[in-house]
């Protein structure tokens, strides 16, 4: 087999790598960022993407995380979906591991009320995630996140700190809720990015904890601070919370300011389903206003040093890099599709405490879903992804 391979940052070197391993022939790296062309990853030099036009390929690979852009540009040569490599043949590059299902908010917006008995108020034990590490000796990127609030497990420095020494690049998302305390005893020894959850029903006391001690614990008690962003998850109902939450920006200096428009977590043909979609509904109608409120302020976050992103509501399907580079493990150890479509008991690809993950990252339940993802009906869980 001969690959094309679009993309030339981490991920791509994931895929060459594994080539490399398994004597998979690529014939071009290309890229449709022009400061990437001309450089070297993994002894192919970085070409733009007219390149493909004179190869000889079997499948071109998207190696980036942008899968949107990736697809725009490739369209834009001539590529067609028959072009795309819809396989793998590399293990996951990101994963995304579910520490506990314990949480100290009721945030609306979260299933996490929709738990069965067996699901709720659990944690990870340390000796589970070890095995989940061993079974993924290639993963590069890890999110310690899921449907509850990570802080909660008395070993999740534990767990962070097995990462590092594997060399994997780790983050947390977190409410802060004990953030000050494990920064104390040394989370930030072994984190590369601390995300910080700005919009839960104690968004205020949040934001008031972080500027009286949080930020200075960041600064004090060690020389290795990760990168701190900001997350704020908006909806029709808290738009008008945009312009405190900018003021509470420019005080506090994080690093980034992600905004994430609201989406559906929960999965098709679960309770609450159509009513969370409804929800969502009324938030798509105001998105124009959403992005018009944030385009205002970017420039003013940049002045201060805080990069400003945002992620909205276009449908992900045939644009979603999550089949084909990372994975969501709960906490009980069953594999789902990403962090939105994260309940086992509703759709699972199988449990890697129970199983060997390649038989799982390979089956054929999971490479139909793969291949699902470019045909015209999707699957059942992504068609109406992020709605």
């Amino acid at each position: 087999m001969t690959i094309a391979v679009y993309g030339s940052l981490g991920i791509a070197q994931h895929v060459l790598e594994a080539a490399r391993e398994r004597g998979i022939s690529v014939t071009a790296v290309v890229d449709s960022d022009q400061r990437r062309h001309g450089q070297s990853l993994c002894g192919y030099t970085v070409e733009p993407l007219e390149r493909l036009r004179a190869v000889a390929f079997d499948g071109i690979v998207i190696a980036t995380f942008d899968w949107r852009t990736a697809i725009d540009a490739l369209w834009g040569i001539g590529c067609t979906q028959d072009d795309l490599y819809d396989g793998v043949f590399w293990e996951p590059f990101f994963m995304q591991i579910e520490p506990t299902t314990m949480c100290t908010y009721t945030c609306p917006s979260c299933s996490r009320h929709t738990l069965p008995k067996g699901r709720k108020n659990r944690n990870m034990p340390l000796g589970d995630f070890e095995r989940l590490l061993d079974s993924y000796p290639h993963v590069k990127r890890l999110q310690l996140q899921g449907l509850g609030e990570p802080t909660i497990n008395p070993e999740l420095i534990e767990m962070l700190r097995v990462s590092k020494l594997r060399g994997i690049s780790t983050s947390i998302t977190t409410n802060a809720y004990a953030l000050r305390r494990d920064i104390e005893r040394g989370l930030l020894d072994h984190l590369d990015k601390l995300i910080i959850s700005i919009d839960t029903q104690g968004q205020r006391d949040v934001r008031q904890h972080y500027l009286s001690d949080i930020s200075s614990a960041l600064s004090r008690i060690t020389d290795r601070r990760p990168k701190v962003v900001f997350n704020f998850v908006v909806s029709h109902e808290n738009i008008d919370e945009l312009e405190s939450v900018y003021d509470f920006v420019v005080q506090a200096s994080p690093d980034q300011l992600h905004i994430q428009f609201l989406e559906n977590w929960y999965v098709p043909g679960q309770e609450g389903f159509d009513q969370m979609a409804a929800y969502v509904a009324q938030s798509q109608g105001i998105e124009g206003e959403i992005i018009k409120r944030i385009h205002l302020h970017a420039a003013n976050l940049q002045r201060a040093g805080t990069t400003l992103t945002y992620t909205g509501s276009q449908e992900r399907r045939g644009v979603c890099w999550w089949p084909f580079f990372g994975c969501f493990v709960s906490c009980d150890g069953y594999v789902t599709p990403c962090c939105i479509r994260m309940h086992p008991e509703v759709f699972n690809l199988g449990n890697v405490l129970e199983e060997d993950f390649n038989s799982i990252w390979n089956s054929d339940i999971y490479s139909s879903f793969r291949k699902n993802m470019f045909t015209e009906h999707g699957t059942n869980v992504c068609t109406f992804c992020p709605r």
